[in-house]
Formats: structure tokens, C-alpha cells, sequence
């Protein structure tokens, strides 16, 4: 049991995996809810309608390619967190969003909770494997280098770049509606609500 002590690798690296899967359960709520997506999937469904390769397939692409900034300007951001990340979150979205496919047909009043339920899930997945401490996703690690390079709010500069991708997945085709705007303009807020409260529960 000593392998799995708070704050070693092992045990850091297993919340780290049970967030990224938790993101992609949160993100396949969202796609099952109908009213749009969290900003960073709205580009990547924009992605995959154009080029026809899998979610998953195109937010690891996307992420490879978001890469470039932190190993130029936080090379101390990328670690295993970030490798998690990028791979596992959209194909787990994929494999989540492929079990709701059998769920039956939803309400109007279902598909608003679906969304409250996914915005909150997708956000404390998020904190969950930032608090693991062995590098952020790319995506994330931008607004986290940016809100530390010019001094600005986290959840100020996250909401900028959230509404940023928003813009681009939808001139690229990607599902854009209530929940997608909703998330920009709270998600980092809620990220940082959550993320102390995760470190108590799990790292002290």
C-alpha cells in the first residue's frame, strides 16, 4: 500500500487518469445534452466534420499541434498529465457518447440538466488532473502561461480563449449552442472554485 501514497507518482498519476476520464464522461454529456459543447470539443467536432477522422483522432491532433507553445515558453507544464490528456479525453468521450447512443430520447427539461451536469463534470475532471501536478494538457497549459505572463485572472484569460476557439470551431462547422457559450464564459471560474477543494480532498 506504501506505492500509493498522496503525492507520488503512482497515486498522482492514477487521479490523473480518473480526471481525464472524467472530462471525457463530462464531455459526452454535453454531446448527449444536444445544446452545444465545451469550447475546446466545438473545435475539434468543427475539425473532425472537415477532415471526417474521429473526435478523438482530431483533439489529439490539435493538441500535438498547441504543443508548440508551452514546450517554448513552460516546458515545465508538459509531464504525464499532459500525455493523458491529449490521448485519453477524446477517445473517451467517444466511447461514452457511443453508450449514450442507446439511451432513449430526452426532454427539453433533460437536455438543460444534461448540460448543467456536463459543464460541472467536464470542470472538476479538469482541476482534478491539474491538481495531480505532472503537466496540463496543452490547451489548458495556454491560459496558464498567458494569466502568468501578463498577470491577468486565470478564469478571465481562460474565458478569452475559450470564446477564441468558440469562434473557430464554428467557421470550421462544430456544434455551437447554449452550453458551448455557457462554458466559455464560467468554466475557468468554476475550474478555479473547484481546484483547492480537490487538492484538500486528495493531496493533503
Amino acid at each position: 500500500m506504501s506505492k500509493f501514497k498522496k503525492n507520488e507518482p503512482l497515486y498522482n498519476g492514477l487521479i490523473i487518469i480518473l480526471g481525464v476520464v472524467i472530462i471525457g464522461f463530462g464531455v459526452a454529456v454535453l454531446l448527449r445534452a444536444g445544446l452545444g459543447t465545451d469550447p475546446f470539443t466545438c473545435l475539434n467536432i468543427g475539425f473532425s466534420k472537415l477532415t471526417g477522422l474521429s473526435f478523438g483522432t482530431c483533439q489529439l491532433i490539435t493538441n500535438i499541434v498547441i504543443l508548440s507553445v508551452p514546450l517554448i515558453y513552460s516546458r515545465k507544464s508538459i509531464g504525464f498529465g499532459s500525455i493523458a490528456n491529449m490521448v485519453l479525453v477524446g477517445y473517451s468521450a467517444d466511447f461514452f457518447n457511443f453508450l449514450f447512443t442507446y439511451l432513449p430520447e430526452k426532454s427539453p427539461v433533460e437536455e438543460f440538466l444534461l448540460m448543467i451536469i456536463g459543464i460541472l463534470v467536464c470542470s472538476y475532471g479538469v482541476a482534478m488532473y491539474m491538481e495531480g501536478n505532472m503537466g496540463v494538457a496543452p490547451y489548458d497549459a495556454l491560459s496558464i502561461i498567458i494569466s502568468k505572463k501578463f498577470n491577468k485572472n486565470y478564469g478571465f484569460v481562460r474565458m478569452v480563449q475559450d470564446l477564441i476557439c468558440v469562434i473557430i470551431g464554428y467557421l470550421l462547422g462544430g456544434t455551437v449552442g447554449i452550453s458551448t457559450v455557457l462554458t466559455a464564459l464560467v468554466m475557468g471560474y468554476i475550474i478555479n472554485y473547484y481546484r483547492p477543494k480537490i487538492h484538500h480532498f486528495f493531496f493533503e
